[in-house]
């Protein structure tokens, strides 16, 4: 998971659960326009860092011939920042097949991608522009989608109520990124790619299905906290069962990974594995 990648989840988080908490607000066309604004901004000055710091990866992780890369990466941010939000407008109405088509076909065409991309290549470059194409096709299909105009607009009231709202969010995600991926910049530095493949392949089992869960969790259940808003009693019985259902729903996934994590891992990678993706069962095992 990059960096941008992080922020991509927390500022996807931070327009759904503002759109439902904006009140009547949220269906303003001026205030999706300051939404609009917010992730050029931040995809413009992601894209500044990651061409700064391309030499300085390429270093941390003993491939320096491969900085390339990481400057063809800082693209992701500014094709993700132009993305239409307008289909997170229609979750206030519980209205989810936009979301469907954005989330879902993006990963359909890479998929397909992927196969006359390996062909063709045949190393870490079909990664590489597979991100891109993911990110293209995210980008065009929420414009596709939308029924109103792209737009940005900046209203300074309405952006001091979406950064005192999505600040903590901002800092959430930063503070993701350094948890998620410290571990991994110690082990690629000082174990080498190959642990990191394998170490990353555990955490993405694990932490792929969990995340999707819990989107979809997230998507459906926020309107149905946001529609009880007027009354705290309502509120108050929803809640309680969202935090059930959140918990009954994870300890599933711990419980699933715990027994089964092993059997998993060795069918996801082939019934024999090399003697040093042994290892692999036991990080699924710890990453549950």
């Amino acid at each position: 998971m990059r960096f941008d990648d992080v922020l991509h989840r927390a500022g996807e988080q931070f327009c759904r659960n503002h759109c439902h908490r904006a009140g009547p607000r949220g269906e303003q066309a001026a205030y999706a326009g300051d939404r609009a604004f917010l992730p050029v901004r931040a995809g413009a000055d992601l894209r500044d860092s990651a061409i700064r710091c391309r030499s300085l990866c390429g270093r941390i992780f003993g491939v320096p011939e491969v900085a390339w890369a990481f400057q063809l990466l800082a693209l992701i941010p500014i094709i993700d920042g132009m993305k239409h939000i307008d289909y997170v407008r229609f979750h206030r109405k519980l209205s989810f097949w936009r979301s469907v088509v954005v989330r879902e076909l993006p990963q359909l065409f890479t998929l397909l991608a992927c196969i006359p991309l390996g062909m063709w290549l045949g190393d870490y470059r079909v990664m590489l522009y597979v991100l891109i194409l993911y990110g293209l096709s995210y980008t065009v299909l929420s414009h596709l989608v939308a029924k109103r105009p792209y737009q940005m607009a900046w209203d300074s009231t309405f952006i001091r109520k979406i950064f005192s709202f999505g600040a903590p969010l901002l800092l959430n995600g930063f503070l993701l990124f350094f948890i998620l991926q410290g571990d991994r910049a110690i082990v690629g530095s000082v174990l080498g790619p190959e642990a990191l493949g394998l170490f990353s392949a555990a955490y993405m089992l694990t932490f792929t299905s969990s995340a999707l869960v819990t989107n979809v969790m997230q998507t459906v259940l926020l309107p149905v906290l946001s529609k009880a808003k007027g009354s705290v009693d309502a509120f108050w019985v929803r809640t309680v069962f969202v935090m059930q259902a959140a918990s009954f729903v994870g300890l599933g996934f711990a419980i699933f990974f715990i027994v089964l994590g092993g059997v998993f891992s060795c069918w996801f990678s082939g019934s024999v594995m090399p003697p040093r993706r042994r290892c692999w069962p036991s990080s699924v095992l710890c990453m549950a």
